[in-house]
């Protein structure tokens, strides 16, 4: 796995929806709110398992995130999963 720096993350901006664990989520969220930014908490009525290959794992919660793809600002739809 290559080294990101602070704050950055790796964006597969062909991807429908991003995932990440929940503990680096709590981290990315101490980040953004470094510099006044937060997630918003999604209301979906029905969470479930997402799987693949390495197994499957359960859906926590669905954010919408600030994000920045080659320097242009938008928000990115995460699936929180428990880790």
């Amino acid at each position: 796995m290559q080294h990101q720096p602070r704050g950055h993350r790796d964006h597969d901006t062909g991807a429908q929806d991003g995932c990440v664990g929940s503990q680096d989520f709590e981290l990315a969220e101490q980040q953004l709110a470094e510099v006044g930014l937060k997630c918003v908490v999604e209301d979906v009525p029905h969470l479930s398992e997402c799987g693949g290959i390495g197994g499957s794992t359960t859906v926590i919660k669905v954010v919408a995130a600030p994000s920045r793809v080659a320097g242009a600002d938008g928000i990115m739809r995460i699936l929180v999963l428990q880790d």
